[in-house]
Order: C-alpha cells, then sequence, then structure tokens
C-alpha cells in the first residue's frame, strides 16, 4: 500500500506541482499512517520523496519531454 500511494503523489505532482500535491495529500496520508499504525514521521518522509520524484517521468520536468522522442527513449528509461 506504500508504494500504491507513493505512485498516486507522483502523478498528482504532474499537474500542480509537487509542494501543492504534498500539501493536498498531507491530511490523507496523516489519516492513513493513523490507520496502520504507521509513524506520521515516516508517512511524511515518503510523501515528500515521492513528491520530489515526479522528474523521474518524461512528463515531469520540460527538457525530459524535448528529447522523449528525438533521443528514442521509451518510458522504462526514465526510471533507470
Amino acid at each position: 500500500t506504500l508504494l500504491t500511494r507513493s505512485g498516486v503523489r507522483q502523478l498528482e505532482s504532474l499537474a500542480p506541482g509537487n509542494n501543492a500535491a504534498a500539501a493536498l495529500m498531507y491530511p490523507i496520508a496523516a489519516g492513513a499512517s493513523e490507520q496502520q499504525g504507521i509513524d506520521k514521521d515516516q508517512m511524511s518522509m515518503l510523501l515528500m520523496l515521492a513528491a520530489s520524484a515526479s522528474f523521474m517521468s518524461p512528463f515531469g520536468y520540460q527538457t525530459n519531454l524535448m528529447v522523449y522522442g528525438p533521443g528514442g527513449y521509451v518510458f522504462a528509461d526514465f526510471l533507470r
């Protein structure tokens, strides 16, 4: 479930920006950490890392998208 939340945060951070995505998701992450018995600090760290990791996709940063087609990259190349 932590990987799912991480993926959702990464996708959300593509549209409004990583700071806004983290701020919007914090109440949900805090509630989920209480329900699962996970420390809030650990969930907050996961939230921050996931929101900041949006650069790992071709759509996360402008230059990634500029080289995506001409460079012959595939989506998995950005995760290596």
